[in-house]
């Protein structure tokens, strides 16, 4: 299905009109409200902000459906059922330059049915930052490992998916 520039253009408006509006939510799990930034929004059209690679149409059309489910999810969940954290290089302002220092990244992953679809939300934290909406994703897929039979519900990279 081929999604057109003015369909997409006209839905991206309108999700971020409410995306702004919700400024944060407060999540059972961490007992603390997440941020929704403009760091959340653009990834909904690119999979990574060092490298901007902009995601299909498709995919973007999907995650803006849907992405009025993620405050609901959010607001849900007192567990989680991914969790992600690696050392990372990222970009920090210091003496009036950008400089890259190693921090902590975190990932969280809440998957839940709402309304009758099957979603992911993924909470991002960078070193002791604030936590934010990094990107909801549908979860429809899931397909099993064989190393370790772990079944595995993202691509792989919480960054990107």
């Amino acid at each position: 299905m081929e999604i057109s520039r003015e369909i997409l253009l006209k839905l991206k408006t309108e999700v971020k009109v409410y995306y702004n509006s919700l400024k944060e939510v407060y999540c059972p799990f961490f007992s603390e409200s997440i941020k929704f930034t403009s760091e959340g929004f653009y990834h909904i059209f690119y999979k990574n902000p060092f490298r901007p690679k902009e995601r299909d149409k498709n995919s973007q059309f999907i995650r803006l459906k849907l992405f009025k489910l993620a405050p609901i999810l959010l607001k849900k969940s007192a567990t989680v059922q991914e969790y992600f954290c690696e050392n990372r290089f990222v970009a920090v302002k210091f003496n009036k330059r950008k400089e890259k220092i190693l921090k902590k990244i975190q990932y969280w992953g809440f998957i839940g049915i709402i309304n009758d679809r099957k979603i992911k939300v993924i909470v991002k934290q960078t070193g002791e930052g604030e936590k934010k909406f990094w990107s909801i994703i549908p979860n429809w897929t899931t397909r099993k490992s064989h190393e370790d039979n772990k079944i595995i519900t993202h691509a792989g990279d919480l960054e990107s998916d």
